[in-house]
């Protein structure tokens, strides 16, 4: 596994990513492992994440859209 902070282009289909653009990489999405929700100082109404564990046709990954903003987060090889 690699940590990875890099910003990422996610198309959607009823609010679940199907193709992420990564530079010249085009990964399919097969299927989400599941998804979780990060925010902290939650009383300030700090960042708030939206995390997806995704299984793709070059492996698996971990994603985070933050403001409408997507991050590619780990990489599993």
């Amino acid at each position: 596994m690699r940590v990875v902070e890099e910003t990422i282009l996610v198309m959607t289909k009823e609010n679940r990513p199907t193709r992420i653009e990564r530079g010249s990489m085009s990964y399919r999405v097969i299927r989400m492992l599941e998804y979780w929700i990060v925010q902290s100082k939650w009383w300030l109404k700090d960042e708030r994440r939206l995390y997806m564990h995704l299984i793709t046709d070059q492996g698996m990954l971990e994603i985070f859209c933050t403001d409408g903003d997507w991050m590619l987060s780990k990489i599993w090889d």
